[in-house]
Formats: structure tokens, C-alpha cells, sequence
């Protein structure tokens, strides 16, 4: 296994935008003196799109964040809302401003609907990259624990340990429709798309699945590929699972409902045991 980065898989990923300038017109806009901040400190920018039917296309007003496309796996008037690369307080805006944008909408959430969150690993190692797939399919069971259970059957973001862990690749055309989307998001963006989450735009439930997201990643990239690879390695106790959980998301993780730990993540440790484990 080699250190090379990641973005050597990235085909056509455009530069990131300039997080300040997107700050600036954020605080005048919605930085009031009680506007409070959840991701002031998490630098790593994410993308957002979110999918809805039934929209009103003369009720969206002029945005800052967000733009609006077509999507002809939607109905009804069906649209794709997606934001521009956004990190720090600039997560926080946007979502603001999402709330404010939807008060002339009455959406239909079909089973169609999802949100899909992007997350910036262009600068990563394989070893990192891998290492974050590993953490994931841990608490994939957990991530989907949130969403409802007819999501795992969705032929749009079926889980990713339902592949056989010999079988993924990064940058792989195969998975595009997986929960997790190492494949195409690789490969136009240099993200990773976590796509399970069914359609919303309330804001306090998408800062929520958010900030589950931004902390895996942030452990990952803080622990290192060796470390993860050895403590996955070694997971066998339910008390090792809540311990894991603690780490990864702290006082975040009060949002997962409750659930007998070593059912929900046992398969998906074995999994991540011999995806680590196979020689790719």
C-alpha cells in the first residue's frame, strides 16, 4: 500500500470557494447577536443537496449558499437543492438560510427524496481514505438507525456492508448508489457522499446528521490510518464499543436512539476487520 493522495483519482473537482468572502455576506444576512454557531471549528468543507417534490420554483428567493437543478428521478415539479462547498460558521449560515428559503414551500417527501452530504477527502491518503471507510461501516448500522428502515431497501443508498468487503474500491464506478458513495464521489469531487438520509430540510435534524458526519471524519483524519486499523482490529466487547462511541462523537451521540450496541455494530466491526485486512 502506497501514501499517495487521493485526488489523484479526481477527475474534474473545481477549486473550493473562498470560505471568507461566503462568511462575510453570512454574518450580515443571519449573524444576529442570538444566531448560534455549531461549526465554527470545523474547517473541512462539505457539500449538501437535498432532493424534494412538489416545489415551488417562484418562491425560492436569491441565495447565498444554495442553488437549484433539475432532477429527473424526482416528481412532481421535483428538484435538487444543493449548496455550494461550505465549512465553519458558513455550515451554519447555510443551513439558516435553507430554513428561511423553504417558508413558501409545502414539499412532498417521497420515498424518492434524499439528502446527501459530500465531505472533502481530495487531500487524503488510500490509507486515510480506507481507514475512513472502515470507521464508517462501524456505525453504519447506527447511521441508519436514524433514517427510516425502508432506506436500507432503497435501491439509491443501500449499506455499504452489503458489498463484500474484498469488492470495494475507492474511485470505483460500482457503489454509486451505495449509502456511502466512495466511487463517483472520488472520482468528480474528491468527496465522499454519504447519501442514507432520507429527504428533509428541517435544520435542526440536518445539523444533527451533520455534525455525525464532520466528527467520524474529523477522528479519522486526527487518529491516522495505523490507529484506527489497530483498534478496529481489536473490538470485540460491548464496552469497547461504547467506548468507541464516546470518541468518535461525544455528547452527539445522545441523537442515535437506543440500542443494544453489540448487535448493532458487531457485523459491521467484521466487516471493517476484513476490508482493513484484504490487500487492495
Amino acid at each position: 500500500m502506497t501514501s499517495r493522495l487521493i485526488r489523484g483519482l479526481v477527475e474534474k473537482a473545481e477549486p473550493l470557494p473562498l470560505q471568507s468572502s461566503m462568511e462575510e455576506k453570512g454574518t450580515k444576512a443571519y449573524g444576529g447577536p442570538d444566531f448560534k454557531t455549531f461549526f465554527s471549528a470545523y474547517k473541512v468543507p462539505i457539500g449538501i443537496e437535498i432532493e424534494v417534490e412538489g416545489f415551488k420554483v417562484g418562491a425560492w428567493p436569491k441565495t447565498i449558499y444554495w442553488r437549484l437543478e433539475t432532477d429527473g428521478s424526482l416528481r412532481n415539479n421535483g428538484r435538487e437543492i444543493i449548496s455550494v462547498p461550505v465549512a465553519g460558521k458558513n455550515i451554519d449560515f447555510a443551513l439558516a438560510e435553507l430554513e428561511k428559503a423553504m417558508e413558501g414551500q409545502h414539499p412532498a417527501w417521497s420515498h424518492r427524496c434524499s439528502v446527501h452530504v459530500h465531505i472533502n477527502v481530495r487531500n487524503w491518503t488510500f490509507e486515510e481514505a480506507r481507514a475512513l471507510v472502515a470507521a464508517y461501516a462501524v456505525f453504519e448500522n447506527l447511521f441508519f438507525s436514524l433514517v427510516p428502515e425502508d432506506r436500507k431497501a432503497n435501491g439509491f443508498a443501500y449499506p455499504l456492508t452489503d458489498i463484500s468487503p474484498e469488492e470495494v474500491r475507492l474511485g470505483s464506478v460500482d457503489g454509486k448508489y451505495c449509502a456511502l458513495n466512495i466511487g463517483t464521489g472520488v472520482r468528480n469531487y474528491g468527496t465522499y457522499e454519504f447519501r442514507q438520509h432520507h429527504g428533509t430540510a428541517n435544520r435542526t435534524t440536518l445539523r444533527r446528521w451533520i455534525q455525525l458526519i464532520v466528527k467520524l471524519h474529523n477522528y479519522v483524519r486526527k487518529e491516522g490510518y495505523q490507529k484506527i486499523t489497530q483498534l478496529i482490529s481489536t473490538l470485540n466487547t460491548t464496552s469497547e464499543y461504547h467506548q468507541l462511541l464516546r470518541e468518535v462523537f461525544g455528547q452527539t451521540a445522545a441523537v442515535f436512539p437506543p440500542v443494544v450496541l453489540q448487535k448493532s455494530m458487531e457485523d459491521g466491526v467484521l466487516w471493517a476487520k476484513v476490508y482493513l485486512g484484504s490487500n487492495q
